[in-house]
């Protein structure tokens, strides 16, 4: 949240009623941290980043979206690599926050990836139910 209100970018969260997800609660929030700053610095001032959750018999899904650039076909098979930046990376990025989400997400037996939605980039992590 202060990433997003310092750079004038709103942070909308969003669940379902009554969402549950069985996970490592500090691993998974720290992944979510990874793609949600992720998002925050490719949100231009005025855009919007939004977590959304929801749940069914099968996984949770949690949804970070943001309205900044589309990602290039080019780019996304390279997002989660360790130490990978993109060509609009922060100067201080080391590129390990989404190498060390998806590690998450997979260690969790669950997934991530990343495409483009209707406003901008999104990334699915899924977890699924045991």
């Amino acid at each position: 949240a202060p990433l997003c209100a310092a750079k004038h970018v709103s942070l909308e969260c969003m669940a379902d009623d009554g969402v549950q997800c069985r996970c490592d609660a500090a691993w998974t929030v720290q992944a979510l941290t990874n793609l949600i700053k992720n998002a925050a610095e490719h949100t231009p001032a005025g855009g919007r980043v939004r977590l959304l959750c929801e749940a069914n018999a099968l996984f949770t899904q949690f949804c970070v979206e943001n309205t900044g650039p589309l990602l290039s076909a080019q780019e996304i098979p390279h997002l989660f690599e360790r130490f990978w930046r993109g060509k609009d990376a922060a100067p201080d990025s080391i590129g390990i926050g989404l190498s060390l989400a998806k590690a998450i997400a997979e260690g969790q037996g669950g997934t991530l990836w990343a495409e483009n939605g209707p406003d901008g980039p999104r990334f699915l992590l899924l977890i699924y139910r045991t």
